[in-house]
This record gives C-alpha cells, structure tokens and sequence, in this order.
C-alpha cells in the first residue's frame, strides 16, 4: 500500500463530491 495512492484516492473523493453540489 502506497500512501500517495491514498491520498491521490481522496483528493478524487473531495473532488468528486463539490462537482456534485
């Protein structure tokens, strides 16, 4: 597990989520 592959996963998260509102 690499953590910049975790971090790049929830900066998608957070991205994803303002595009919705």
């Amino acid at each position: 597990m690499n953590i910049k592959g975790k971090i790049t996963l929830l900066c998608q998260c957070k991205s994803n989520h303002k595009a919705h509102k």
